[in-house]
């Protein structure tokens, strides 16, 4: 007779999961370059450690600053830990440092928990939360086992009270891992303030106001709120500026009383608006607290006089990039005040603060968008080659006016999308200089990402696995998409740089005489004097920093070598042979600038002296009009007038003219008074572009009054058309003289 065993049954059900478990491999986010750590400027410098203030300054801030600032720096709230993985598992082991897990009026996973989030930025969703075991020593969560392998982003935001010394994420041993989707913002939001600012009493630690910012407005934000403290000092100023910001948010009000307000408040503000003139300054109010329904709101108000007058002043001055928040009108006292103990904020009044700010800083964000690049016509189609046998392009294309920026290379996320390529962790350059330490292939995956989206479908093709270029093909591109971006031609970046117009000079100014270098006060371009002498600046200066060249551009030469498309020996039929630099660099002098000097180099050998910008193909229509009269740079943008006939290059393209010849400006309409059918009309007729594709829209607007500017495209009628040549039509439209007896008609040619 057989008999059943729970202890063998058992024992087989143990030994059936350890035998098909995945062994893990640990990724340490201290250390690994796979993942990215977001929310802790000074994260490098310090050496990885989860910490929100500078090791450097340790002395500095404890000597300035009241209270317990130095030791809440120690908790990394608000900061980030985000990457991709295909992973069919995900662990963690945390290591708390000895730090509290809990507090009366916080439970744990508040303190020390940490929240998994799923998603691309701006689509982020709350998973899990781990469950904070011990203080000291490290132990291991389990998020998920047995998921269906496929790229998935996460976020870990880590805890907001608890130190975190080490964090180590297990994922499947084989399994992929990789940096995450930039940020559509890169510069950070700082906010300055107390224990609120901080997190307490959020539920969870991705809750606290701060860091539902950062998901609503997808970007990265900086928490240098610090429980008990937050008190204007001067040090704490330093480090808000020390940060590259796109915005500055101030709530330090709560820990502030009227003294200290009067004394501290408007130095502090000023301090951060003398250093950063033009970055947008937030002014918050503190939330009323629950005691105020008995005590009143005298010190309330009394705490906020210095505020105030802090925002009247800077408005008296003409400050035009500081606002008012307040938070007081959203956080009343009384009623059912969302609080954990009648000061700190719940979930709720955290989703109160976030719902109004939310609005305000994206109408900010509109402001600060910066505009697309500039990319420059270079025409002249029939110019011939400069005696060093470069520069003759029998076609018409765009060049960028600068350079790529480490912004916008970035925001692509070709390459390996770290910060680091350029910073050390010191901020030595900013996001608005150029993207040096970027190899051929990448400066081509950038294009491709310019053209398709993608970094790999464009001009430029390469293997299944995305690394290796097999194929350069401009055309097929163009046939694709129309427009097509791609690293310049040696002719086409030489034409570009060196090109008059009617010949060829030695450097891009349109003067065989060298340059002002960076030891000059003005310098015209960021070269050496002299030769092999210590560098002045020694780096890359932001992009657009020399002066103007002869066709619109900047920095073609001085700042940073920049890569060309063309083989160093002349022919492109071995992808992986040597490219060519052109322009020079911060590190030589003037020898390297000029026309007669080309480079080789190996296309996978970065540098901090190497850049590139792009050159755009497939032409508008009216592109391609401007090219064919010889125009180039600022002389061939459709609001340019070269020949100062008053026409611009839109209008002269739209009736017809010679924007090189101010006696030529086209067809013009003409006017006339008529009667029908017992009623006036002014008949106005004017020539339009037969071609479809001419890329232009015409239409009339009409006006009673020119005092209020007030035009409306309405009032009128269209009421034939004819052909007056091979290129034009003529359209006929009639305009009531009734009601109204005065009317001011104007055509309006957009393009």
């Amino acid at each position: 007779m057989k008999t059943f065993s729970m202890k063998t049954a058992m024992a087989v059900l143990v030994f059936s999961v350890a035998s098909f478990a995945q062994a893990l491999e640990w990724v340490d986010a201290s250390t690994s370059s796979s993942v990215e750590v977001d929310g802790l400027p000074w994260f490098k410098a310090n050496g990885g450690k989860f910490i929100r203030l500078p090791l450097s300054r340790q002395t500095d801030i404890e000597n300035g600053t009241d209270l317990n600032v130095w030791g809440n720096s120690q908790y990394p709230s608000t900061a980030r830990i985000r990457f991709k993985t295909d992973s069919t598992s995900l662990h963690l082991k945390i290591d708390h440092g000895g730090a509290r897990l809990a507090m009366y009026h916080m439970a744990s996973i508040g303190v020390s928990g940490i929240d998994l989030y799923i998603g691309e930025p701006g689509n982020e969703s709350f998973w899990k939360v781990t469950n904070p075991k011990q203080s000291t020593g490290e132990y291991e969560h389990v998020f998920f086992d047995g998921m269906a392998s496929e790229m998935r982003e996460f976020t870990l935001y880590v805890p907001t009270y608890s130190k975190l010394v080490s964090l180590k994420i297990g994922i499947d041993a084989g399994a992929t891992i990789t940096r995450p989707t930039p940020y559509e913002k890169i510069k950070p939001i700082v906010v300055y303030g107390t224990s609120i600012t901080q997190g307490a009493c959020s539920s969870r630690c991705s809750n606290g106001y701060v860091a539902q910012l950062g998901r609503r407005l997808n970007c990265d934000v900086v928490n240098l709120g610090f429980s008990g403290s937050g008190r204007g000092e001067p040090i704490m100023a330093e480090m808000m500026l020390d940060i590259d910001a796109s915005i500055y948010i101030v709530d330090c009000v709560a820990n502030m009383d009227p003294t200290l307000m009067n004394s501290r408040y408007e130095n502090f503000v000023n301090q951060l608006r003398a250093a950063k003139p033009n970055i947008p300054i937030v002014l918050m109010t503190k939330n009323h607290y629950a005691k105020e329904i008995v005590e009143g709101p005298d010190f309330y108000n009394a705490q906020h006089e210095a505020l105030f007058t802090t925002y009247s002043n800077r408005l008296a001055a003409g400050d035009q990039n500081i606002y008012l928040f307040d938070t007081g009108a959203l956080i009343p006292a009384g009623g059912d005040h969302p609080t954990a103990d009648g000061t700190h904020l719940t979930d709720e009044g955290f989703t109160r603060i976030a719902d109004g700010l939310t609005p305000v800083l994206e109408q900010i964000f509109q402001g600060l968008e910066e505009a697309p690049p500039t990319y420059l016509l270079i025409g002249d189609t029939n110019n011939v080659a400069d005696t060093t046998g470069y520069g003759a392009v029998d076609y018409a294309y765009k060049i960028a006016q600068n350079a790529v920026t480490i912004e916008q290379f970035y925001y692509s996320g070709v390459g390996n999308g770290n910060e680091d390529y350029w910073n050390d962790g010191t901020r030595t350059v900013g996001w608005d200089a150029p993207a040096t330490m970027v190899t051929w292939n990448e400066a081509a995956k950038y294009c491709n990402w310019l053209t398709s989206g993608s970094p790999t479908n464009g001009a430029y093709q390469f293997d299944a696995a995305g690394n290796t270029l097999v194929a350069v093909d401009r055309a097929a591109a163009l046939a694709t998409y129309g427009t097509v971006y791609a690293i310049p031609t040696e002719d086409e970046w030489y034409k570009a740089a060196y090109y008059t117009g009617s010949g060829y000079s030695l450097y891009p100014f349109g003067t065989d005489t060298p340059p002002l270098g960076g030891t000059n006060a003005n310098p015209q371009a960021n070269i050496k004097e002299g030769t092999y002498v210590n560098p002045s600046p020694n780096y890359a200066w932001k992009v657009g920093s020399g002066a103007m060249e002869q066709n619109g551009t900047y920095d073609m030469v001085g700042n940073a070598f920049e890569w060309v498309e063309s083989a160093a020996d002349g022919t492109l039929d071995n992808m992986a042979e040597n490219r060519v630099m052109r322009g020079g660099s911060w590190y030589y002098d003037n020898y390297y600038a000029r026309s007669t000097t080309r480079t080789p180099r190996d296309p996978s050998a970065p540098s901090t002296a190497i850049e590139f910008r792009p050159v755009q193909l497939g032409l508008t229509p009216l592109e391609s009009w401007t090219a064919n009269h010889g125009l180039s740079g600022t002389n061939a943008t459709a609001n340019a007038d070269p020949d100062g006939d008053r026409l611009d290059n839109l209008g002269e393209y739209g009736l017809g003219g010679n924007p090189t010849n101010p006696a030529d400006q086209g067809i013009p309409p003409t006017y006339a008074m008529d009667e029908a059918g017992g009623s006036n009309w002014v008949t106005y007729v004017y020539p339009k572009r037969s071609n479809l594709d001419s890329g232009l829209t015409y239409y009339l607007e009409i006006s009673t009054n020119l005092v209020d500017g007030a035009w409306v495209n309405d009032g009128y009628s269209v009421v034939g058309t004819g052909t007056i040549d091979s290129e034009f039509n003529a359209v006929t439209n009639q305009i009531p003289t009734e009601p109204e007896h005065k009317k001011f008609i104007r055509l309006v040619i957009e393009g």
